[in-house]
């Protein structure tokens, strides 16, 4: 019933308990405290909004604060939660939120209206000349409390919620963050005790990345330690390492990470928009691929779905604070991260598996699964099961493509694997203008596409294992260019596995040559003249002369390393014959190059000119601009190496140039090392000061032994000759 007759208004006082354990957030706190009691005495914001991922503290937050500023609302405190995450029960509606905070103003039960507008017009003439907190905790978006909105000047309505909420000019939005370093380390240490977990600091750095800044992870970790003081710090980790076991680890009491990602993504998975179901969906697949972001395209081919499709779904992610976005602009278009905790989860989704609040196997939820990929009468897990090797399958045919394209763009010159067994794709590639957009996009992606890479070639299933080795070759040149030697051998190496497992003898062809050059890059080069060897078998059983003119040259190039001038000069010639016998003119360039350096080696300079000067007009003519390079950086070698340094200026900045345009990173080391050796040897060290400034950070980046210690040699010299100090 309402208030007895006489007495004053009622005053309600319903803010939930403030944590005990908070700790933390101090900016936050004074953000929002600016915004609900200003320091002024002014009125207060109307709408003040706390967003932000599952698990991140949004609902303790808001409970602090609002407890902090409850006495600059003496007309009362209102609160309600709205259950708009609450696994198994539906949210409130806006008509029972408003019934009840009208009762609780005294208002009696048979006299609140039974329609929305009604109510909340009553709620206005209630809250008229009050200054009123509303708490209104958990919702699960701006439908459901809009009608809440239109509380009176004075009355502030505090919000938290998974979803971005955007009412208009009046409304505050504050994105609650996961917590740095520091704040986490200051929770455990409420809960689990300070010395404990400042005993060891390097696990307790390590147990708050598994808690990927969440105040819930954390909490749950904390506590665990507390109930088992028996335990180290390392001990909890040592569970946690596991990542298929780290979201049942965090489970304590009616604690649990993976429910309180589950709310979210079955309210999505349920939803009644079908971007909401194509989200949930997304979110699953996004847990297939082992990589950090994805961009829409990516996230499309992945989906099988167009990528403005894809887009709005991931846009619908990052809304519900289930995705985080980066970078936005017509160079670098946005990508999308999950943090390691939603990767789990996601993981767990992609492989089938049924999370919290789930819909029961047999029951999938709306766009759950893509129409087509399950027999009649198969479960949501086994047609989840069925889409995955699909959306792999889709995702590294996008790779595969958009890494050709971009290899071919950056040098249409050199020659990409192909043949008969290896598999076709058949996917829309990234478009790449130019040779500096394809390298930008090749640099931005190269670490996806090496995971992903690795990631298929695990796979028991032999058609990913094989797009997986696809991958690999259409980074080859890549890596090639930027002197990866890690990455050309490790990959490789399982490239070659997949390959013989598999019998593709052309793909083994190809494994084992990028993977001498990998080893070649390190100076291992006898075991790169093994690999080349067996290639050079294989090329010859399998009657590709093309290949077999290609490891010659690979083997004259292996031994040039060496400094093996004579067998460089015996394979350079055989090369050269069976290459002009093919009409291979690119096999022919690098023939004659290899013929330049052995001659030079030798000491013939005259045979070295003349051969380079053939490989020089024939790259000029089809514009190879990666011999040129070459052709042109041996020519300004023979004039140091003649004793001749001004003659040697020319072409070495020819060539530097030339290696700048093909990004050929330790081609453009080596000339901008012979450059500072040349104005040195003109008594010019000043000159040569810049170019040996610059090779040094590239040496030490690129890591070539051989050329760090020329790099490191030269620089001592330089600075030897200016009277400074060598400093490395």
């Amino acid at each position: 019933g309402g208030p007895a007759a006489g007495r004053g208004p009622v005053v309600p006082r319903e803010l939930p308990r403030d944590l005990g354990g908070f700790v933390g957030r101090r900016l936050e706190i004074i953000r929002i405290q600016t915004h609900l009691a200003p320091w002024d005495g002014s009125a207060p914001s109307p709408l003040v909004v706390i967003s932000g991922p599952p698990g991140v503290g949004k609902s303790a937050l808001a409970a602090r604060v609002a407890a902090m500023v409850k006495d600059r609302f003496p007309d009362g405190q209102l609160y309600v939660n709205l259950r708009g995450a609450t696994a198994g029960m539906p949210g409130l509606e806006a008509l029972e939120v408003l019934g009840r905070f009208l009762r609780a103003l005294g208002a009696a039960g048979d006299a609140v209206p039974a329609d929305v507008d009604e109510a909340a017009a009553a709620w206005r003439s209630r809250m008229a000349g009050r200054r009123m907190l509303v708490l209104l905790d958990d919702a699960a978006g701006m439908p459901q409390i809009r009608p809440l909105l239109s509380a009176p000047r004075g009355t502030a309505v505090l919000v938290t919620s998974r979803e971005s909420l955007a009412a208009g000019d009046d409304s505050v939005q504050l994105h609650l963050p996961r917590m740095d370093a520091c704040e986490a380390v200051a929770v455990l240490s409420k809960l689990a005790g300070a010395d404990r977990i400042a005993a060891d600091p390097e696990e307790t750095a390590r147990l708050v990345r598994y808690c990927d800044g969440l105040p819930l992870a954390l909490r749950i970790a904390g506590a665990r330690l507390a109930d088992r003081p028996d335990w180290s710090v390392a001990a909890l980790n040592a569970r946690l390492a596991d990542e298929r076991r780290r979201l049942h680890e965090l489970e304590a009491g009616e604690l649990a990470v993976r429910s309180s990602l589950a709310t979210g993504w079955s309210a999505l998975a349920r939803g009644g928009r079908p971007l909401d179901r194509l989200a949930a969906r997304t979110l699953a697949l996004l847990g297939l691929p082992h990589v950090h972001d994805v961009t829409a395209e990516a996230a499309a081919a992945l989906l099988g779905t167009g990528v403005q499709e894809a887009e709005r779904a991931l846009e619908r992610l990052v809304d519900a604070h289930l995705l985080d976005q980066s970078g936005s602009d017509a160079a670098a278009p946005p990508r999308y991260q999950l943090h390691d905790l939603v990767r789990l989860f996601a993981a767990e989704l992609s492989h089938g598996e049924e999370p919290t609040g789930d819909p029961a196997p047999g029951d999938p939820a709306p766009g759950d699964s893509a129409p087509g990929d399950s027999a009649p009468g198969a479960t949501a897990g086994q047609s989840r099961a069925g889409e995955a090797g699909g959306a792999l399958a889709r995702v590294l045919g996008y790779w595969i493509a958009s890494a050709r394209l971009a290899s071919t763009t950056m040098d249409p010159h050199r020659v990409q694997p192909d043949g008969p067994e290896l598999d076709p794709v058949d996917a829309a590639p990234h478009h790449v203008g130019d040779a500096d957009e394809a390298r930008e996009w090749l640099a931005r992606e190269q670490p996806n596409l090496v995971a992903a890479a690795g990631q298929a070639m695990e796979s028991p299933d032999e058609r990913l294992a094989r797009l997986g080795v696809a991958l690999v070759f259409a980074l080859q040149w890549y890596l090639h260019a930027a002197h990866d030697s890690a990455n050309l051998i490790a990959l490789n190496r399982r490239a070659l596995l997949v390959s013989e497992r598999s019998g593709d003898r052309l793909s083994t062809y190809h494994a084992l040559g990028h993977l001498a050059g990998g080893l070649s890059f390190q100076r291992r080069t006898g075991e790169a003249v093994e690999h080349l060897r067996a290639q050079l078998e294989l090329a010859r059983e399998l009657g590709d002369r093309f290949s077999e003119q290609r490891t010659l040259g690979n083997l004259a190039n292996t031994f040039l390393v060496r400094r093996e001038y004579g067998r460089c000069l015996e394979h350079a010639r055989a090369q050269l014959a069976l290459a002009r016998e093919i009409g291979s003119q690119v096999g022919e360039r690098y023939a004659l190059i290899m013929l330049g350096h052995a001659h030079h080696g030798l000491g013939r300079t005259a045979e070295a000119r003349e051969v380079l000067t053939g490989a020089l007009a024939g790259a000029r003519r089809v514009g190879d601009v990666s011999h040129e390079g070459l052709v042109q950086t041996a020519l300004g070698e023979i004039c140091l190496d003649e004793g001749d340094p001004a003659a040697a200026l020319e072409p070495l900045r020819e060539a530097l140039g030339l290696r700048r345009v093909n990004w050929f990173r330790i081609g453009e080391l080596r000339c901008l090392v012979r450059l500072s050796q040349a104005h040195r040897a003109l008594g010019a060290p000043r000159a040569a000061l810049p170019y040996i400034t610059e090779a040094l950070p590239l040496a030490v980046e690129l890591g070539n032994p051989e050329w760090l210690g020329l790099t490191e040699d030269e620089h001592a010299a330089v600075h030897g000759l200016l009277g400074g100090v060598s400093r490395l």
